[in-house]
């Protein structure tokens, strides 16, 4: 996706391949150390098409993904799952951080649809929210508001 004019140069055409956000412009933050990075796969778009990714209770988890931004309203949403098999003895801290001129956001719910975190605050990153967590099913999400799309990072561990 490096050559000129192979239909992917320009930002957010994304015309390659449906839905692939890869027109980003920036790079993303890096994960905490003791963090292996997991990819964004699109797609993700919406709650049924969440990516499934797989956390432990005690190992910090990090979602690495790029987002196209809408014009004051949400262009692209990226979608995550996971499963907690056992309620966090603390709290969880999650990051989301970027390096673009942008107004990206996110959110957590549980199974039911209860959001935990809702963070709809300022245009640089890195967004912090805390929240301790019940063993089962959780959904997180990435949203841009407004701005350049690129790469984020969402990132969580415990907080002892």
């Amino acid at each position: 996706d490096d050559t000129v004019a192979d239909d992917d140069d320009t930002v957010a055409d994304d015309d390659d391949t449906v839905s692939d956000d890869d027109d980003a412009t920036s790079t993303a933050p890096p994960c905490p150390a003791s963090s292996t990075p997991v990819f964004e796969v699109e797609p993700n778009d919406e709650q049924g098409d969440a990516q499934v990714v797989a956390i432990s209770p005690l190992a910090p988890f990090c979602l690495q993904g790029t987002i196209t931004c809408g014009v004051e309203g949400y262009d692209d949403l990226d979608w995550f799952t996971a499963n907690n098999p056992v309620a966090f003895p603390f709290p969880v801290t999650v990051t989301l951080d970027w390096t673009m001129t942008a107004d990206l956001d996110f959110y957590l719910w549980d199974a039911s649809g209860t959001a935990l975190i809702d963070y709809e605050v300022g245009t640089s990153g890195p967004e912090v929210g805390e929240v301790t967590l019940d063993a089962g099913d959780f959904f997180l999400q990435v949203a841009c508001y407004e701005g350049a799309g690129g790469a984020y990072t969402l990132s969580g561990s415990l907080v002892p």
